[in-house]
């Protein structure tokens, strides 16, 4: 006898695959149910997540970094600690750095993808750097802000959280959009007050869509909105980043629980 749950799933869809327009017709987009099964339905989105179990798959990733003293940790899965975590430790050089971007390209905006992430910082709040979000490519050292509060760029097309204690405490929505026709643009746009506090999980997600719109909330809280015809292009496909930086001449860990990112599978 079939378990409950699938022999719904026969009678509902009668062997057809899952789409979100079926998945609607019959719970409706009201229904709180609607948002944790659309995930599941493959004909309409895709998904990528890493719950970094094992270890870093290079297949998936490239980690880097500036190098320096105290031998940095290039996100490396802890294996004391259950559930996934991966490790990223800037070593003990000022200004020193580790990266972390995913190998190829896959995301567009006319895809509408979203990032959600979580992720904690160990030590040395005070003076550090983060970047979360999406970028076209690891731009070396720095990350891919080079300065938030002006705002200036050291990567070219990216869509990212992030927080510099070089500029402020705050975590803040930063996009640039250098290769589109509307020129090099950075835009910040200030987060709600969000507290950073140490070893504490932290939950970040970043959205665009296919009219340069671009989204971040932060522990579930929306921080930022940018409208303003900035960021990446539809000419531009965008890999997941994150990095961790030292603003002081010691360790400034982070950990990365888990990274997750669900996009239209037909571009919009």
């Amino acid at each position: 006898m079939a378990e409950p749950a699938i022999q719904a799933f026969q009678e509902q869809f009668h062997g057809r695959l899952m789409t979100r327009s079926r998945l609607r017709d019959i719970i409706g987009p009201d229904n709180p149910m609607f948002q944790l099964l659309e995930s599941l339905c493959i004909v309409s989105e895709y998904v990528f997540e890493d719950d970094f179990l094992r270890t870093l798959d290079t297949g998936t990733w490239t980690a880097d970094g500036s190098g320096g003293a105290g031998s940095p940790v290039k996100f490396v899965h802890q294996t004391t600690l259950r559930g996934g975590q991966a490790l990223a430790d800037p070593g003990t050089t000022n200004d020193g750095d580790v990266s972390l971007i995913s190998v190829g390209e896959n995301w567009s905006i006319d895809n509408r993808p979203v990032m959600l992430a979580r992720l904690e910082p160990r030590t040395n709040i005070t003076s550090s750097k983060f970047e979360i979000g999406f970028a076209d490519a690891d731009p070396g050292t720095n990350g891919q802000v080079l300065v938030k509060d002006t705002p200036t760029s050291q990567g070219t097309d990216y869509c990212v959280a992030v927080r510099d204690t070089d500029d402020d405490t705050g975590i803040d929505l930063v996009v640039d959009g250098t290769t589109p026709t509307f020129g090099a643009t950075s835009k910040v746009v200030g987060s709600s007050g969000v507290t950073w506090t140490v070893n504490t999980m932290h939950n970040i997600m970043i959205a665009m869509n296919e009219l340069d719109e671009q989204y971040m909330w932060v522990n579930g809280s929306l921080g930022a909105a940018n409208r303003a015809n900035q960021g990446p292009d539809n000419d531009v496909t965008l890999g997941v980043w994150c990095t961790a930086i030292n603003r002081t001449g010691s360790s400034h860990p982070l950990r990365l629980d888990y990274i997750k990112v669900l996009a239209e599978r037909t571009l919009l």
